[in-house]
């Protein structure tokens, strides 16, 4: 392929995420007042005449009719690093735009030399790699030692610095990496939050429509972007959603059936896959209706999970719903299965819908203070291991049952999605196999 080619097939990649990102109401800007570009000319005052940039994203503020926001974006697909003079020419482009509040983000594959990262931020331009497809591996839980909140948020400083300069970066369930004036994030709305001012915004509103025009079914985000999802669903419904610490799903099924016209059905039992496992949960957007099957507890942790699991397909999964509406999607015991999606494409929109769950039914802000107050309940004293350390040891076996049977209770969730989660959120140091935790489960009887 040639690099013309190349450049282009990069640049229509970002131009569809980007647009796809805020239309698809992923961020609190109001779509109808934002215009996108691609190789649109702004007059330059020195130059006298246009100077064209590969994207731009003209927003307007909710009271004005003129553009106010001019957030212009760099392409730059190289099979190496982008240094630091490709950003001092880019920063020099934006200068050139006169008359205009002018924002900047350089979007690369392969990542930033240190002295790029470090001129771009002295200027207030962002830095983004989206991540080859290649380079991501799609796992739900990351066994590693369990930190602080301080030194948590330093380790994914680190690790997000490691993947913007390393060209070979091999990331575990994450997209995208952003920084903007020492801001390091995983989050495409982060780096948007610190580029847009608030007076642009608009409040959040939970959408099923789906305007994305890219060859991809099954999008690609990772946790940073369902960890924002969830939150802003939190904030959407603010007290209504808790009871005590735990998430009510009632208001979210109350929503979508009030504004999207969604039947919830949950006196049915629904057979038996193909394989003769018994199908838990299904989705039918032709009658717009998601069942949760009666031989599930109504209320119980794996009947809460279930239906958090189908509430993330219908919120993250929204091209793949509409492109096939006759579908009926059933979720399994192990995992929801679609002929019409490819396995690589299976395996990351069943990780999402799964992780999206987690999220939604255990909030980073309410897991972390039941978990310290269990810990201190606990009498927990030896922190040489992290937060919570699991292994062989009795002591720390005993300390594990204590800790997750009293999450359990709180946030009516299996010890699964507990065991999962605080993995996840690095504050569980887990040195069992798979086959182990199993063992422990059921010798603990949790």
């Amino acid at each position: 392929m040639n690099t013309t080619k190349k450049g282009n097939e990069f640049e229509n990649y970002v131009f569809s995420f980007i647009k796809n990102y805020i239309v698809e109401g992923n961020y609190s800007v109001n779509p109808q007042k934002c215009n996108f570009y691609q190789q649109k000319g702004y007059y330059s005052h020195k130059r006298k005449k246009d100077i064209k940039v590969d994207i731009s994203v003209e927003i307007h503020a909710q009271d004005a009719k003129n553009l106010s926001l001019l957030l212009v974006f760099e392409c730059k697909n190289y099979g190496h690093t982008v240094g630091v003079d490709d950003i001092e020419e880019f920063d020099s482009k934006l200068d050139q735009i006169a008359g205009r509040n002018v924002k900047g983000i350089v979007i690369t594959t392969k990542g930033f030399s240190s002295g790029a990262i470090q001129f771009a931020s002295s200027q207030g331009i962002a830095l983004a790699k989206l991540q080859p497809l290649d380079k991501i591996e799609w796992i739900l839980e990351r066994t590693s030692k369990p930190l602080g909140a301080k030194n948590r948020t330093i380790a994914e400083k680190n690790e997000i610095s490691l993947a913007l300069t390393e060209v070979d970066y091999i990331s575990q369930s994450e997209v995208f990496f952003g920084t903007i004036s020492n801001v390091y994030t995983s989050s495409f709305s982060t780096i948007l939050d610190n580029i847009i001012p608030y007076e642009y915004k608009s409040p959040f509103e939970i959408t099923l429509q789906s305007n994305d025009t890219s060859q991809h079914l099954v999008p690609f985000i990772g946790k940073s972007e369902i960890d924002k999802r969830t939150q802003n669903i939190l904030n959407y419904f603010k007290n209504e959603i808790f009871s005590g610490t735990n998430v009510n799903l009632e208001p979210i099924c109350n929503y979508f059936n009030k504004e999207k016209s969604i039947e919830f059905i949950f006196n049915e039992h629904l057979g038996y896959s193909s394989t003769g496992e018994e199908i838990l949960g299904k989705l039918s957007l032709n009658v717009k209706r998601v069942y949760i099957s009666n031989s599930l507890e109504l209320n119980s942790p794996r009947w809460r999970y279930t239906l958090a699991h189908e509430l993330g397909h219908l919120l993250l999964h929204k091209k793949l719903l509409i492109a096939s509406p006759n579908l009926n999607l059933a979720d399994n015991s192990d995992s929801l299965l679609w002929s019409s999606v490819k396995g690589t494409d299976n395996q990351r929109l069943e990780w999402q819908a799964n992780y999206f769950a987690s999220s939604l039914l255990l909030p980073y802000s309410k897991i972390v203070p039941v978990l310290i107050k269990t810990i201190e309940d606990c009498d927990i004293r030896n922190f040489n291991h992290g937060v919570l350390y699991l292994d062989n040891q009795p002591a720390n076996l005993h300390t594990y049952q204590r800790v997750i049977s009293k999450l359990m209770k709180t946030f009516n969730v299996s010890k699964q999605a507990i065991h999962y989660r605080l993995a996840e959120l690095k504050l569980l140091n887990n040195q069992l196999t798979e086959k182990s935790i199993r063992d422990v489960g059921n010798n603990l009887k949790l």
